[in-house]
């Protein structure tokens, strides 16, 4: 009988093998936070068994550096990307445009070039669209809300609302690109999903948006 089942289990394990999603994760420091640790989103997701993940998201990385000077001196989110095709590419990127472009004010300008109105164009649905070519499945992860005690980014609450509009937007023009909104996961007031530095999640944070991305996949 235990000859038998270390045979099936032969047998089963290239089909298991063979279920696993390769996602590509690309993007800045929300998905490259607690990566020294083992805690980081894509490495919570490359545990799940559907999954093999390989992340190169950057902390502090822009999404395009638009001639910005400290934009420029840190990794563009589309140069992130590498050759090869891939089953999902997860990404995000976009409030260290807003953050050193305008600094969260008078952002209309920075918001009309990274993504319009109506979602159809600007650099981001751009970049999106080079994507579908690339992967079976997008996703766009959506940043959650600061918390209740602020953080560097409390300034950018606006503008970041205003670009999460543009980007739902833009995913439902595309059917290829699924939209995540980590804030569905996120209570403003519960300081242990936030980083000491009130800007990145901690292990428990990061767990609840995996989770959350894992159940957007799923469907």
């Amino acid at each position: 009988m235990t000859r038998v089942l270390v045979f099936m289990m032969f047998l089963l394990l290239p089909v298991v093998a063979q279920a696993q999603e390769r996602m590509l994760v690309i993007g800045d420091s929300i998905l490259a936070w607690n990566r020294l640790n083992g805690n980081s989103i894509p490495q919570i997701l490359d545990r799940m068994p559907q999954y093999q993940v390989t992340s190169r998201a950057f902390p502090g990385a822009a999404f395009s550096h638009s001639g910005n000077l400290r934009s420029m001196l840190q990794r563009e989110i589309r140069a992130q990307l590498p050759r090869g095709q891939w089953d999902v590419i997860l990404l995000n990127g976009g409030a260290n445009d807003l953050a050193r472009e305008c600094d969260c004010t008078r952002c209309a300008t920075t918001l009309d070039r990274m993504v319009s109105a109506d979602g159809a164009r600007g650099e981001v649905p751009a970049f999106l669209d080079r994507l579908r070519s690339r992967a079976q499945r997008v996703v766009w992860m959506d940043y959650y809300p600061g918390s209740v005690r602020g953080g560097p980014f409390a300034a950018c609450t606006d503008e970041l609302a205003e670009y999460q509009t543009r980007l739902s937007r833009a995913a439902g023009r595309r059917p290829w690109v699924t939209f995540v909104a980590a804030g569905d996961v996120y209570d403003p007031r519960d300081l242990s999903l936030y980083s000491r530095d009130l800007v990145h999640p901690t292990p428990r944070g990061g767990a609840r948006i995996a989770g959350l991305i894992a159940r957007a996949l799923a469907r």
